[in-house]
């Protein structure tokens, strides 16, 4: 199970670090976005990076880790078949710092 999970993540964590620097054009035009708020859009992750490593640290001292890695991983692919799956501004801002979260 674990390793479908993995498989399932590490698919779609390259589409991720792929789909904006390869469609920037796109989406700058569907959604109608200027620079800065595609800027925004593209270092939200690193956002959410930070707090998760925070919340980390304290959690896997508490939790046992193949689950907690298991949940995380779970959640991040949710998060990015969201952001695959959305053109709301806000719910792919929010999907792109969950990525990082998790």
């Amino acid at each position: 199970m674990f390793l479908i999970v993995q498989f399932s993540a590490n698919l779609f964590v390259n589409i991720d670090m792929g789909i904006l620097p390869a469609s920037t054009v796109k989406i700058k035009t569907e959604l109608g976005l200027d620079n800065t708020w595609f800027g925004f859009l593209g270092s939200v992750v690193y956002g959410g990076q930070v707090i998760g490593s925070a919340i980390a640290s304290g959690a896997l001292q508490k939790i046992n880790p193949k689950f907690f890695l298991s949940v995380c991983l779970a959640l991040n692919i949710l998060t990015l078949f969201i952001f695959t799956m959305t053109d709301i501004y806000i719910v792919l801002a929010l999907c792109r710092m969950c990525t990082g979260l998790f």
